[in-house]
């Protein structure tokens, strides 16, 4: 889907979006909900994929274009690498660490709650501050 719709709607617009809608939609409403009732495994799971398919449309793969259009041709690589790093820490440690200490002394919610708010620095704290539009292989200001 991002394929289809990077040059036509923008690079930084499906970064927000993506990150708006899984932090907004998916990760906060549902983390919300589960605080007041038991959520069953189906509404756990349906949730999650949402996040993943937001995702899919914006920021995961955005990761990989921006450095590539934003670096010099001889630091690419190392644009790459340090997009690629700072991903893993925050999707792969935080995940692996962070959410099942939380859940495990809170629950579940509370999990949800604290990957959301990582979604809504990604939205407003770096994409709006930092990520430039670059529709047509160019910033555009």
């Amino acid at each position: 889907m991002c394929l289809a719709l990077i040059e036509r709607v923008g690079r930084r617009r499906l970064e927000y979006t993506g990150f708006l809608l899984a932090g907004g939609v998916s990760l906060l409403a549902f983390a919300l909900t589960s605080l007041r009732t038991g959520i069953p495994f189906l509404a756990t799971f349906f949730a999650f994929a949402l996040m993943h398919l937001f995702h899919n449309i914006g920021p995961t793969n955005i990761t990989y274009l921006y450095p590539a259009e934003l670096f010099p041709t001889r630091s690419r690589g190392t644009g790459m690498g340090l997009a690629t790093s700072a991903s893993r820490v925050g999707g792969a440690i935080l995940g692996v660490f962070a959410f099942p200490l939380l859940t495990s002394s809170l629950n579940i919610s509370y999990g949800l709650l604290f990957f959301a708010v990582f979604e809504f620095i990604g939205f407003g704290g770096v994409t709006f501050a930092l990520a430039p539009e670059t529709r047509g292989g160019r910033p555009l200001a």
